[in-house]
């Protein structure tokens, strides 16, 4: 991951220096790409815009509908939702003008997580479900261990916590079993809702403290309206000596042990 973060940085140096509008713009974008994968969301969003004016510039619409869904995605985490859901939109509609199939899942992952941050729930689950569909039909593991715990919080959300559980399960699993590390700290964090709904604020805290540890929850105003105030509300019952204590037991649990350790519970 830090290699990769290193290499879109020095493409995105590099690329300045040699000119060419769409090297300049498919650099920005992957560099873009990666300062969001850091929780780096307001660098993210400016670095990706920039991509997308020069695409729209030269009318390089696979590009240019790549970058604005992607901007959808960062101005989710920027807490910008009405924006984000206008972008994702925008993005979809871009990608099935083009008929990119792998594009078209994405876009719709991308815009099944947005319409969340609006209160679109029956849209988020329509989308959501073509979204883990496609995801399994290409096999790409990254798509399927996150739209699946998107999927699972959307299914929470409207009160089907036992096909919810299922799809945190799959999640989960496919991350845990491929060491994908976003899906894992992303099933984690939405598990956290489902300990709630069981009465086990403990260990609830215990856990999204740590996924919250990581900066792409942390640093993300999504994460925090969407799952953060509902553990912290349920953690207000607890004295603050027992919170404070599974807030740090947390913060010192290894990823892909805690994942492992809640598979066998979400049968």
């Amino acid at each position: 991951m830090k290699k990769g973060r290193r290499l879109a940085r020095q493409g995105y140096q590099a690329s300045q220096e040699a000119g060419g509008w769409e090297d300049i713009a498919e650099v920005k974008l992957a560099y873009g790409i990666s300062r969001y994968f850091q929780g780096k969301y307001g660098k993210a969003y400016s670095l990706i815009q920039s991509s997308k004016d020069i695409f729209e510039g030269h009318s390089h619409k696979a590009s240019l509908a790549r970058a604005t869904s992607e901007i959808g995605f960062c101005l989710l985490h920027l807490g910008k939702y009405e924006q984000a859901y206008e972008y994702g939109q925008r993005g979809l509609a871009l990608h099935e003008d083009i008929g990119s199939y792998s594009q078209i899942e994405h876009a719709r992952f991308v815009q099944s997580w947005v319409a969340l941050g609006t209160g679109s729930l029956l849209e988020a689950e329509h989308l959501g479900r073509q979204a883990v569909t496609g995801s399994q039909i290409t096999e790409d593991i990254w798509r399927v261990g996150m739209s699946t715990a998107i999927l699972g919080f959307t299914l929470r959300a409207v009160d089907k916590r036992h096909e919810a559980r299922t799809f945190l399960r799959r999640s989960l699993q496919i991350s845990h079993e491929f060491g994908v590390y976003f899906p894992l700290v992303f099933g984690l964090s939405v598990v956290t809702l489902l300990l709630v709904d069981e009465n086990q604020i403990e260990r609830a805290v215990e856990i999204y403290s740590h996924a919250e540890s990581h900066p792409v929850v942390g640093c993300s105003r999504w994460w925090r309206d969407a799952v953060g105030h509902e553990i912290a509300q349920a953690g207000s019952s607890l004295s603050s000596s027992v919170l404070e204590a599974a807030k740090a037991r947390g913060r010192s649990l290894d990823l892909r042990e805690t994942a492992g350790s809640l598979m066998d519970e979400f049968v």
